[in-house]
């Protein structure tokens, strides 16, 4: 039976291990810090994706389905999931950069953005600082 799944730190390891294999930022991976879920199935954990909340508004991140996952609804479950808490957490607006899922995000609600309209607290993320090449598409959601 596949379920998504709140991960923790002893997903650790299996988090950074999917982030590195999808060539995904894995330097500032915090499980206590950002809010992690994952797509178990019977035998592993076939993706992952995150929030990291930046006062009314988050950072969606750190998405990644492995290969025999893709095109099956798991980065939807995923993504779907993350929505909800944002929604739980009463916040605004979700952010993400991507250089390779545009049409997915696309599909999902996300529309392109120009990163001027980004929030501060997000854009002085590690992830739109450092982390993401200034070419990723910056995309949001409203909430």
């Amino acid at each position: 039976m596949s379920q998504i799944i709140e991960l923790d730190q002893n997903h650790h390891n299996t988090v950074v291990e999917i982030l590195r294999n999808s060539r995904l930022p894995e330097a500032d991976i915090d499980l206590n810090r950002q809010f992690f879920v994952g797509y178990q199935s019977a035998t592993r954990l076939e993706g992952i994706g995150a929030l990291e909340i930046h006062g009314s508004s988050a950072l969606v991140r750190s998405m990644a389905v492995l290969h025999n996952g893709q095109n099956k609804g798991v980065g939807s479950s995923i993504l779907s999931r993350l929505i909800q808490q944002a929604r739980e957490k009463n916040l605004k607006d979700l952010y993400l950069l991507t250089e390779t899922a545009e049409n997915f995000f696309a599909r999902n609600g996300f529309e392109k953005t120009d990163r001027s309209t980004v929030p501060d607290a997000i854009l002085n993320s590690e992830e739109f600082k450092n982390l993401c090449p200034d070419s990723a598409i910056c995309m949001m959601y409203r909430l």
